[in-house]
């Protein structure tokens, strides 16, 4: 394949400035939005298409791309095409091929080209992130892929990665830099207690805080919930995510006999009863019935871990395979944690067990944040 290329287009590419950024090109909708929502909370630019011809059109029009994430079986040509077109306009591109059926193969063809590397599918964040490294790209900055987590790789109690270092001398040319940064410092700690302490509400009220009446304003929150941003004291009435989630108005919940015995932004946990009406005609828990169960327990992870201007969730994928029965008259124990929590999207995955630990069904969901 050709890699001539005007070097004034190498050169501009080359010295543009700021985020890495990376081309992903993936015809399914769902599995691009989700490997979007990956490399933007690892910190990179994300150029998104749908097809072959749609992703050169960006490469042409883009100021710049540094890698490209390529299905291997896109609509209108394969995808080691597209990498030589890619190539023909831009010869130093670094190329990530993903495929799920010829892997294997597909190494030993680019065995000796050094940029450009195989992910098999279905790959997770963390073998994304060990691909784009071994090409050396790495997330210029951690970012927060949720308000309650801390970003990617950050150890507590560290600088971010791209802060200034607080030994540095700007302190010294500016006498009241330090001031302000303590000024800083207390209005973020300030905001921060404000969101942690967000806590289910009833109507308007007034509360005395240093002798004096303060109307606190309630507004509406994430998954229907009357919420409010005000400070609380301690031990005032703050919901735990158990009480939380025992609040909701769930009828369907109620209709599978389901009961929330644990809840927290990493776990949640329902027990529910095998009773006739959820079994068919053998005596034994129906497929249905333990999908819904799923997607009830993952849905209700997903809400616990809801940002402030989320409005719900939503399913929009979901993944189940069953793997042992549960027989009429046993209760079956479902455990649900998180695999992704993006801005845009949630996965989880759930365990159905019987109470002797003998897995049922193993449930992986995707949740839209709306």
């Amino acid at each position: 394949m050709s890699r001539e290329v005007p070097e004034n287009m190498i050169s501009e590419r080359a010295a543009t400035d700021g985020p890495l950024s990376i081309l992903v090109v993936e015809d399914e909708a769902l599995i691009r939005m989700v490997t979007v929502d990956t490399l933007e909370t690892l910190g990179f630019a994300v150029h998104e298409a749908g097809s072959a011809a749609d992703a050169v059109g960006k490469l042409r029009s883009a100021q710049r791309i540094d890698a490209a994430l390529i299905d291997m079986g896109l609509p209108d040509r394969k995808g080691d095409v597209l990498v030589g077109e890619l190539r023909a306009l831009q010869p130093t591109l670094k190329v990530i091929i993903a495929s799920g059926y010829s892997a294997a193969n597909i190494k030993k063809r680019v065995a000796e080209d050094p940029i450009t590397k195989v992910l098999a599918k279905p790959f997770d964040g963390r073998q994304l992130e060990a691909a784009l490294k071994s090409l050396g790209l790495d997330a210029p900055t951690p970012q927060r892929r949720h308000p309650s987590e801390p970003p990617l790789g950050h150890r507590p109690g560290a600088p971010l990665r791209g802060e200034p270092s607080r030994a540095g001398t700007h302190a010294d040319r500016h006498p009241d830099f330090r001031r302000r940064q303590r000024n800083r410092l207390v209005r973020r700690r300030k905001d921060t207690d404000a969101a942690s302490r967000t806590r289910l509400a009833g109507p308007d009220h007034r509360a005395s805080r240093s002798g004096r009446f303060r109307q606190r304003r309630w507004r509406r929150g994430g998954a229907g919930l009357r919420t409010r941003s005000s400070g609380a004291a301690a031990g005032d009435g703050v919901m735990t995510p158990l009480e939380k989630l025992a609040s909701l108005k769930m009828p369907f919940s109620e209709t599978l006999g389901l009961v929330f015995t644990e809840a927290s932004l990493d776990r949640v946990v329902a027990r529910m009863q095998v009773r006739d009406s959820l079994c068919n005609g053998r005596g034994i828990l129906h497929g249905g019935a333990a999908m819904a169960l799923a997607d009830t327990i993952g849905a209700a992870g997903t809400i616990v871990n809801l940002p402030p201007d989320a409005k719900g969730t939503t399913t929009i994928e979901s993944k189940t395979n069953f793997v042992a029965p549960a027989m009429l008259g046993t209760e079956v124990i479902a455990t649900a944690t998180p695999v992704h929590r993006g801005r845009r999207t949630q996965v989880w995955q759930t365990r159905i067990e019987t109470t002797d630990g003998k897995l049922v069904a193993l449930v992986t969901q995707t949740q839209m944040v709306l």
